[in-house]
């Protein structure tokens, strides 16, 4: 299994963003750059000291297949969202949920080292266009 990189770069706040609670997001698109199936895709860089409290996707354009994927992190690849439909309908919101998703239940996730939110694929998405989000606290 491949580990492939999506994110868009290094992750910064603005100075003024720390201390406070803080949305970030990027749209992932599969048809320009296909994902296989037994590849994982880095999508957010979540740097040491973040608290990620929620994670959501939108779809943007379908996959077209009746293909799943999971959202997770290095730890777990299913803590953040299970089984999200990657061929839902254009519009539709996914997000991690209090007692479905583990690190929903926790109330998010402390980061202590740096990592991703990834993403494992049940099959090779070649149309998926989504956007991912992330709310994320930072203290200091």
């Amino acid at each position: 299994m491949a580990l492939q990189d999506y994110a868009p770069g290094a992750a910064a706040v603005p100075v003024d963003g720390i201390g406070k609670v803080t949305v970030m997001k990027q749209r992932v698109d599969f048809g320009a750059r296909p994902l296989a199936a037994a590849d994982t895709a880095k999508l957010i860089e979540i740097k040491a000291g973040w608290d990620v409290k929620k994670v959501w996707t939108k779809i943007i354009t379908p996959e077209g297949e009746a293909d799943t994927f999971d959202l997770g992190d290095s730890a777990d690849a299913d803590n953040w969202d299970n089984d999200v439909p990657a061929n839902a309908a254009a519009g539709t919101v996914a997000s991690s949920t209090e007692g479905t998703d583990t690190y929903a239940t926790n109330g998010g996730k402390y980061y202590a080292a740096d990592d991703y939110i990834l993403l494992t694929p049940s099959a090779q998405l070649s149309a998926l266009v989504m956007d991912v989000a992330i709310e994320v606290v930072i203290p200091f």
